[in-house]
């Protein structure tokens, strides 16, 4: 459990950032009310997805860290790492063949925190030599293949929530 406050390289990250909003975790001693959302939201913080306990990732403006902080139902506020983004068995260089191409690219869905337009995301995808071949608007990601030394290039990007593997489709 992290101590109550910013990591002097999470604030750096922030407010260095060439983004307008990044991403981040943000920790409460509770699940806030509809009165402390509404707080949240006129600071410029948008809560985007839940994770235990009493913790969220969030699309923070980068000049709204110490503001948040004032707050005092937040806790902490902390930088979502690349390697948290990578699931174990990339992680762990498990990838199974039948989701390795012939010319070297995985096949992978890659999900985005649901404030990235899939265009945006897209062009991030496309930017590392990637191929976008499929989208999903529920889970706000793209099924596609890459390189496979740009994964952690990818996972490095704001915008990217989480990389899994997808294998070939089966023919039948």
């Amino acid at each position: 459990m992290p101590s109550p406050g910013i990591s002097p390289s999470t604030e750096a990250k922030i407010t260095t950032s060439p983004l307008e909003r990044v991403h981040v975790l943000i920790q409460f001693y509770h699940v806030p009310n509809a009165t402390e959302r509404e707080k949240l939201e006129n600071a410029g913080v948008k809560l985007l997805a839940y994770i235990p306990n009493n913790a969220w990732f969030a699309s923070i403006s980068k000049d709204s860290p110490a503001k948040i902080l004032q707050f005092p139902f937040v806790r902490w506020i902390g930088e979502i790492l690349p390697e948290d983004k990578i699931s174990p068995i990339i992680r762990e260089n498990r990838i199974p063949p039948e989701a390795i191409n012939p010319d070297g690219t995985v096949n992978l869905t890659i999900m985005f925190f649901k404030d990235v337009s899939l265009d945006d995301a897209a062009q991030i995808i496309s930017k590392h030599g990637g191929k976008v071949k499929g989208k999903s608007l529920t889970t706000n990601a793209l099924v596609v293949t890459v390189p496979m030394e740009k994964i952690s290039a990818i996972a490095n990007e704001d915008s990217v929530q989480w990389i899994e593997i997808t294998p070939k489709p089966q023919l039948i």
